[in-house]
């Protein structure tokens, strides 16, 4: 959770990333943090969401837009941050890298709030498959029928990957329920929009990274079921990412791929198992018996020349979907 002092260590992370450019020692961060005892008036806060004066607390730093960055992401991500986060998962950290990568590993998995076979039993499936990047539909937060598991937290611990939760609901069973991605790579800047839905609350979380050298998009969703509500928020995706080139779609999208929503998405990224499915129909849903298509990976422009090798990962058991990965060449090599 995370309280009023810790503002000030974004201000104060800040200015040291400024400084240091490539990033402090993770060991260096949590000293920082540990010892900072500051209450700023800037934060206003309650249970589940918190608020900021932006202008004022970035009107000192040159660089206003990173500044003001990292004040949206602790909004949209409150309250399941935590220390470990503010230290390693904003790209503040310099982390030794290996030669640069020959390609990236994507997976999409609706979890079903680890309802089935409990939180490990999905970071098993993860571990086995190791992605570089990874979204997650249907996560608990402090819920009564999770019994009060911070389920985002447990997989970071599970599987050593960078993880933000970005609620759908705020408001649920006495915690969260949403959204997670999880990254090998650093996220810098984490956006929530709220999707015209029909009954439970839709949202598109878009994530900004750090992918090898160069700077990427996620957007993670999870539609609705109503027609008429999937077309409006595939359209509102497109407004969110069609910008930039190097940009990634995960999530469950209920739609089959004749379906107008796809129809839409494929004006602008081209779908991962349509480029390099393994022959197989792609059915996801449901796990034990899969008959529909329904989860997604979709690539941006930016990949238009990558090779592509899609799968279905074999997990009939660990949740009501199965997870998706798709292989993709390193465009940038």
């Amino acid at each position: 959770m995370i309280n009023k002092s810790l503002f000030l260590c974004y201000l104060l992370l800040l200015s040291v990333f400024s400084i240091y450019g490539n990033g402090i020692h993770c060991s260096d961060c949590q000293k920082i943090v540990s010892s900072l005892i500051s209450s700023p008036s800037l934060v206003h806060r309650n249970s589940t969401s918190i608020s900021i004066d932006r202008r004022n607390a970035c009107a000192s730093y040159s660089d206003s837009t990173q500044c003001e960055e990292l004040m949206e992401t602790l909004e949209n991500i409150y309250p399941s941050t935590s220390i470990d986060f503010l230290c390693s998962n904003l790209g503040l950290c310099k982390k030794e890298v290996a030669k640069k990568p020959e390609s990236f590993k994507l997976m999409a998995y609706n979890v079903q709030n680890c309802g089935l076979k409990g939180v490990k039993a999905i970071a098993d499936v993860i571990n086995s498959e190791k992605p570089d990047l990874l979204s997650l539909e249907e996560a608990d937060y402090k819920t009564k029928r999770s019994k009060g598991q911070d389920e985002p937290a447990m997989l970071r611990n599970l599987t050593g990957m960078n993880t933000v939760f970005i609620p759908s609901l705020l408001h649920f069973e006495g915690g969260q329920y949403g959204l997670v991605f999880m990254s090998k790579f650093p996220i810098l800047h984490v956006q929530r929009i709220a999707f015209p839905s029909s009954t439970e609350q839709r949202i598109l979380a878009v994530i900004k990274i750090q992918l090898d050298s160069k700077v990427a998009y996620v957007g993670v969703t999870h539609f609705d079921l109503v027609d008429k509500f999937k077309k409006i928020q595939a359209d509102t995706c497109l407004q969110h990412l069609k910008q930039y080139p190097a940009s990634f779609l995960f999530g469950d999208l209920n739609s089959l791929p004749n379906d107008p929503s796809i129809a839409t998405l494929n004006t602008f990224f081209s779908d991962s198992w349509t480029r390099g499915g393994d022959g197989g129909p792609g059915y996801s849903f449901n796990a034990k018996n899969p008959t529909k298509r329904i989860d997604y990976i979709f690539l941006g422009p930016a990949f238009a020349n990558s090779s592509v090798k899609a799968k279905v990962v074999d997990a009939p058991v660990q949740s009501d979907h199965r997870p998706i990965t798709a292989v993709i060449s390193n465009p940038w090599m």
